[in-house]
């Protein structure tokens, strides 16, 4: 992501996540997240940043088809990415002007909520 212009910081859990996001001096362009977290799924995570942070572009991905979670998301027009995906699918899902335009494609899961800021320039 870094190739891209994107300056990256990762959290292990959602809490963790949270602090980021409120602590940051520059505001966040994105979050990846994984769906299996340790303290909740990224659905939760989701619903939270929704709240806190309604302009934030949420990316998820799983590693397994949680079709609970997916519904969700395809509902609300938040990309849900399968693993192993591509760097070009991804890419999509960040910049994406129209989520439901996306599609949804393969990826590979880690327990990694990871968020991204793209350098102001």
């Amino acid at each position: 992501m870094s190739t891209w212009g994107y300056v990256v910081e990762t959290a292990g859990s959602a809490a963790e996540a949270i602090a980021h996001l409120e602590a940051s001096s520059r505001p966040f362009d994105a979050v990846l997240s994984d769906v299996g977290l340790p303290d909740r799924d990224g659905y939760a995570l989701l619903q939270e940043i929704v709240v806190r942070h309604p302009n934030l572009r949420v990316v998820l991905m799983t590693g397994y088809a949680e079709q609970r979670v997916i519904s969700r998301c395809r509902q609300q027009g938040i990309p849900v990415l399968y693993k192993p995906f591509s760097m070009r699918a991804l890419s999509r899902a960040l910049s994406s002007e129209r989520r439901e335009e996306i599609g949804m494609s393969s990826l590979a899961v880690g327990e990694v909520c990871q968020t991204g800021e793209k350098r102001k320039e």
